[in-house]
C-alpha cells in the first residue's frame, strides 16, 4: 500500500456522497445536481443514473432490504429508493439539513447528521421510521466502525469527531 491512486471515477457533476452495495458490486454516487450515478467501479462506468430529488447530499446503501438511502440538505427529507430502477419506495422526515448518513449492520439502524436541527437521528429501516434523535451540535458527517461498533460524527460546532455508542444512544467522546 503505497498510497498510489489505483483508479479515477469521472462523474458528469461533483460527487458528494458514496456508498458501496457489496451484493452487486456497484457504487451509487449523491449528487447535487440532482442525480444518482450507479457506477461499476472495475471500470469506471456509468451504468445507470436516476433523478434524486432536490440537492442528494449523502447515501448509504442498507444490505438488509437492498435499498439505498439519500439525504437531501434542501428537503429535510431521507428518502428511500430501490436502486434497481431509481424509484423512491418511502421517505423518512428528519428534520432541517440532513447530510451525512451511515447504516450500522449491527443493529440495522440508518443514522442520519441532520446539521440544522442538531441531531443525529435514528432509522429502523424495517419500518422506515425515526426511532430516537441523538443531540449533537452541528453534525454534518457520521460513520460507522465496526471494529468498536460506535459511530463517529465529525461536528463544525466543536470543530472535532464525537463518538457515539449506538447500544444506550449517547455521546461518549470527542476527538479534537
Amino acid at each position: 500500500a503505497t498510497g498510489d491512486i489505483a483508479k479515477v471515477i469521472y462523474t458528469p457533476w461533483f460527487p458528494a456522497g458514496l456508498a458501496y452495495d457489496p451484493v452487486n458490486g456497484t457504487l451509487y454516487v449523491a449528487s447535487p445536481n440532482g442525480y444518482i450515478y450507479v457506477v461499476n467501479p472495475l471500470n469506471g462506468s456509468i451504468i445507470n443514473t436516476f433523478p434524486a430529488f432536490y440537492v442528494p447530499t449523502g447515501i448509504t446503501y442498507d444490505p438488509k432490504n437492498g435499498y439505498i438511502y439519500v439525504t437531501s440538505y434542501n428537503s429535510n427529507d431521507v428518502y428511500v429508493v430501490n436502486p434497481a430502477n431509481g424509484n423512491v419506495v418511502a421517505t423518512v422526515g428528519v428534520g432541517q439539513g440532513p447530510n451525512g448518513i451511515a447504516y450500522d449492520p449491527a443493529n440495522g439502524y440508518i443514522y442520519v447528521a441532520v446539521s440544522d436541527s442538531n441531531v443525529v437521528t435514528v432509522i429502523d429501516p424495517d419500518n422506515n421510521s425515526v426511532i430516537a434523535n441523538i443531540t449533537v451540535k452541528l453534525p454534518y458527517g457520521v460513520a460507522y466502525d465496526p471494529k468498536t461498533g460506535y459511530l463517529y460524527v465529525t461536528s463544525d460546532y466543536y470543530n472535532s469527531v464525537l463518538v457515539i455508542d449506538p447500544a444506550n444512544m449517547s455521546v461518549i467522546g470527542n476527538i479534537s
